[in-house]
This record gives C-alpha cells, sequence and structure tokens, in this order.
C-alpha cells in the first residue's frame, strides 16, 4: 500500500504527518485490516529531513498511542529519510507494507539490545527488524540501520569507512537474532548523506559483504553525523503448514 499527502492546507510537518498516516489508517479500514495488526513496514520521507524530522517523528508518536502501538506492544519496522515529491508544498511522504490476512503467531518483532538500544529510549518510535513467517519462506525486514551503539549514541563520527562496518555489524546482529545471515539478504537500500562517499562505501561493502544486491542512493539520515543509512529485507526457508504461503 501507498499513500502520498502534504499540501497548502497542512503548512506544518506534523499537520502534514498525521493527516498522511490517518489517509493510510483508513485504506487500511477499507480492507479490515489496522496500522497495529497489519502493517509491517513503512518509509517515511521527510523533505529537508535536517529540519522537519523532529515534527514528524513528535507527530508520528502522538498518532501511534492513539492507535495503541506504544513499548507495550509494538511499533513498525521503518525508514525515515530525506525524500521529497514533485510539489514542493509536500513535506513528508508516505509508502508501506501490510499484509491482510496476518496472524498474530507469524510476526517476531527483533531487538539485538548489545548492539542497538530500543528506539524509544531516545524518543523514536520504530522497530529495529520484524520476522514474519509463510507456511513456504520467512520475511525479515532491517530498519533503517547506522552506526549506532547500544546506549543510543553514534558511533565513528566522521569516518565513514567505519560507520559504514559498524552498519553492516548491527544489521548481521539482527539477522542473526531472526534466524537468518548476510546470505539470506536479497536486497539493501543504502542510503548516503554525501554522494562524494560513494566509492569508500561501495568499497566497504565489497569487502564485508560482496554479494549482497543493492542500490545505492543520495539521501541525508535524520541525525546529521549519520553519514550512512543501510536497510535490508531477507528471505529464509521455513516450513510451517499453519500458515498460508507467501
Amino acid at each position: 500500500m501507498t499513500a502520498v499527502a502534504g499540501s497548502r492546507v497542512d503548512a506544518a510537518v506534523d499537520g502534514q504527518t498525521d493527516r498522511l498516516f490517518n489517509t493510510y489508517i483508513e485504506m487500511l479500514r477499507a480492507q479490515q485490516a489496522t496500522l497495529l495488526r497489519n502493517t509491517v513496514r513503512t518509509w517515511v520521507f521527510v523533505q529537508q529531513v535536517d529540519t522537519h524530522y523532529e515534527g514528524m517523528v513528535d507527530a508520528r508518536r502522538e498518532l501511534f498511542v492513539k492507535h495503541g502501538l506504544e513499548p507495550k506492544t509494538h511499533y513498525i519496522v521503518s525508514t525515515g529519510i530525506e525524500g521529497r515529491t514533485a510539489r514542493p508544498e509536500s513535506l513528508v511522504m508516505l509508502d508501506a507494507v501490510a499484509d491482510i490476512g496476518l496472524a498474530e503467531e507469524e510476526i517476531a518483532y527483533i531487538d539485538r539490545l548489545d548492539h542497538l538500544n530500543r528506539t524509544d529510549e531516545y524518543g523514536v518510535t520504530f522497530e529495529r527488524a520484524v520476522r514474519v513467517n509463510y507456511a513456504d519462506r520467512g520475511h525479515v525486514y532491517v530498519a533503517g540501520t547506522a552506526s549506532i551503539g547500544p546506549d543510543g549514541s553514534v558511533l565513528h563520527v566522521g569516518d565513514i569507512t567505519h560507520q559504514v562496518e559498524r552498519t553492516v555489524e548491527n544489521i548481521s546482529a539482527l539477522l542473526e537474532a531472526s534466524a537468518a545471515s548476510m546470505s539470506d539478504v536479497a536486497a539493501m537500500i543504502v542510503y548516503l548523506r554525501d554522494i562524494a562517499d560513494a566509492d569508500r562505501v561501495r568499497a566497504g561493502l565489497h569487502t564485508l559483504c560482496r554479494d549482497v544486491p543493492y542500490t545505492m542512493i543520495w539521501a541525508p539520515v535524520c541525525r546529521p553525523t549519520w553519514l550512512v543509512e543501510i536497510e535490508a529485507i531477507a528471505i529464509v526457508s521455513h516450513d510451517d503448514s499453519r500458515w498460508p504461503r507467501y
């Protein structure tokens, strides 16, 4: 599912975020689905992310509480990144994946607290990773992940090579906790704050995970000191007749 919003009516990023998610929630409701039970993955693209990201995060947090998404339930795997539409007044855009037929037992939210802390500890509301099981496979969605430590701090500030290494280490840890590995990754998206770092990032990825396909794009990350962010999807074999095939 995809929803796009942002207009002169909602001039501020918080109003656009609220409108955007409510439009998406209505789309889900029309399919007898909900944000809490059926949404697996989101991407939130924020124009001028260094300026507007905090407003989007605050509005999303308030909306999530209204719909039952909080630390004692779960959030949604997400990437929040620089992006824009052809309309300059649109400050926020949302893409999402929902699975209408999911049973609660098919979904497992993944943490690796020895590598990355919970995002709600620093006021952001998304899950690091989720595994969704089907009869014939499991899909592991890894959120936009960066060079972050277990206390939420940015590691290797100003050092793109070591940020790539730590980012891949964090993704590998989340995959391991999902009973998967880098060899199961079907695709990655690599977001760069400065396109001039592309060659060094390619060199690092060639060393760390040379057989994993990826797309690299320019899109600043939500913290200025993060030079690179990577998201991934892995597909693993699974055999469980309780669930439908994918």
